[in-house]
């Protein structure tokens, strides 16, 4: 299953990404890392963190 297929999957169980396709979660520029959540995406938000010893950023996810 490609990426597409898995949220197009995940859309119609009624689950939306929380980032932007053009929010970079690796060194190296690229957008591997995803957060769902099937809370209105008024009341779930998600923040993208530096790290230093990771590849991929930290991602915060909260509830209103």
């Amino acid at each position: 299953m490609n990426s597409s297929n898995v949220e197009q999957y995940l859309n119609e169980k009624q689950f939306y990404s929380l980032l932007e396709k053009t929010i970079q979660t690796t060194k190296h520029g690229t957008h591997i890392d995803w957060a769902f959540s099937n809370f209105s995406l008024d009341d779930a938000t998600v923040k993208v963190y530096k790290t230093i010893h990771s590849h991929h950023d930290a991602l915060l996810l909260a509830m209103k």
